[in-house]
Order: C-alpha cells, then sequence, then structure tokens
C-alpha cells in the first residue's frame, strides 16, 4: 500500500478522467416518484390478486398443489398487465423451475390457453 505524504492527504483525491455529463446519459426518475409508480403498481396487483385465486381454486394452474404466488404470462417489463387475463395462480416451484426455466416460451403459450379456459 502506498502511504500518502502530509501534504497529499491534505489535497482532496480526484479521478483520473472527469465524468463526461453529455446528453448520452440517461435520466433518471426521482425516487419519489418510482416509490408512487411502485405503489400504483402493487395497489392494482391487490386488488386482482383474490380475483385470481378465486379463478384458479387457489391452485397452481400447471401442477395443481397449493398457489403460493401470482405469475404475469407476459411479464410488465414488455408491456404485460394487471389485467385477469394476464395472470395466473402457480406453486413455488412450478414458478420457478418451470415457468421461468429452459422451456419458459413454450409454457407461456400453455399458460395463456389454460387462462383462456378458465376464464371462458
Amino acid at each position: 500500500m502506498l502511504k500518502r505524504t502530509p501534504l497529499q492527504r491534505k489535497t482532496p483525491l480526484r479521478a483520473k478522467t472527469a465524468l463526461s455529463r453529455g446528453t448520452s446519459q440517461l435520466k433518471r426518475t426521482p425516487l419519489k416518484a418510482r416509490s408512487k409508480k411502485r405503489n400504483q403498481y402493487e395497489y392494482e396487483l391487490n386488488k386482482m390478486r383474490d380475483l385470481v385465486k378465486a379463478r384458479d381454486h387457489h391452485s397452481c394452474i400447471i401442477c395443481g398443489a397449493p398457489a403460493q404466488e401470482i405469475h404475469h404470462i407476459e411479464p410488465r417489463s414488455n408491456g404485460g398487465t394487471n389485467d385477469l387475463d394476464n395472470l395466473c395462480c402457480v406453486c413455488w416451484y412450478c414458478h420457478h423451475a418451470v415457468v421461468h426455466g429452459p422451456e419458459s416460451k413454450a409454457i407461456k403459450k400453455v399458460l395463456k390457453e389454460k387462462v383462456a379456459e378458465r376464464s371462458a
């Protein structure tokens, strides 16, 4: 470890290169705005949670075990919503190992078909 001389200790440390303040940097949303969006998302999902569980009879849509989690068929990051047609009940194992596993694209089609059957 290099030691700093007394003169160097008094001067503040500086970066070797200046930070760019150009327009290429992404603008970040303020923390308060993000928390409002998150609260709105949680509010919408909690309103739908009971309806989804009632439609799926509180059981996993894949294996029939007691449901523990709600899954978005089309992820919200890809434009999915909190609508009843986009949500389904799954158990912990199916959610982590099957739905988000290597066959996720094929499972997504099956989930859409099963939700459409139960909604009709």
